[in-house]
């Protein structure tokens, strides 16, 4: 079974090197998962990380995420620049791993696991509409790419200019679409058709209504 979004981060060249190929592969198989990828923890510009050499050539496929302190505050070790695509949560985030000193769950930090929460967010919003299922076509993951930074930009909130990620919002973006599932929007009967208010615009779903016998 091949996977529909994935999250990673990349370090080592021939680690990059290895991930291109991969990619090459899969798209020649027509197969195009999203791929989520750590900005890394270095404090540092993340073109300096070699993560530019992967989104170059997938620019529709990969999503960078750096790390977030609150909605406004960059983590301090995150990497930064302009291949940050979104940022997410990167400190104090719930982690099912012990800690050192224990064997309960903890709080953790870092890159690794700001990039997970995006991951989720896109297999949250494949699962509520399938349309944007990833890996069936560059389309549907470009859709999906989109839906993500285009929700997260409801919010005023930014970092260095760009997005932060908003779950609530970016499955809003999606109910909002036409022909999207009608959860999360308005919807009401009008004599014998289903009428649903998406965003500013109203949609008449292709169904109607016999009369209630009540």
């Amino acid at each position: 079974v091949l996977a529909t979004t994935a999250w990673m981060r990349i370090s080592a060249g021939f680690e990059r090197d290895l991930f291109r190929v991969a990619l090459t592969s899969l798209k020649s198989l027509g197969r195009y998962p999203l791929v989520v990828v750590a900005a890394g923890n270095n404090g540092i510009d993340a073109a300096l990380a070699g993560t530019p050499t992967v989104r170059d050539t997938f620019p529709d496929q990969i999503l960078v995420v750096g790390g977030a302190f609150d909605r406004t505050t960059r983590d301090q070790h995150s990497n930064t620049g302009n291949l940050i695509d979104l940022w997410a949560p990167s400190v104090g985030v719930g982690s099912l791993a012990p800690s050192p000193n224990s064997t309960v769950d903890t709080l953790a930090s870092g890159n690794s696991y700001a990039a997970p929460l995006v991951a989720g967010a896109a297999g949250l919003l494949a699962s509520f509409d399938t349309r944007l299922e990833p890996n069936t076509s560059l389309s549907a993951v470009r859709a999906l790419r989109t839906r993500i930074l285009a929700g997260s930009a409801r919010s005023p909130d930014r970092i260095d200019g760009k997005p932060v990620l908003d779950i609530y919002a970016v499955l809003k973006e999606a109910a909002d679409q036409p022909g999207a599932p009608i959860c999360g929007n308005r919807v009401w009967r009008s004599g014998g058709s289903v009428l649903v208010r998406r965003g500013g615009f109203t949609e008449a779903l292709n169904t109607s209504l016999g009369s209630s016998t009540g």
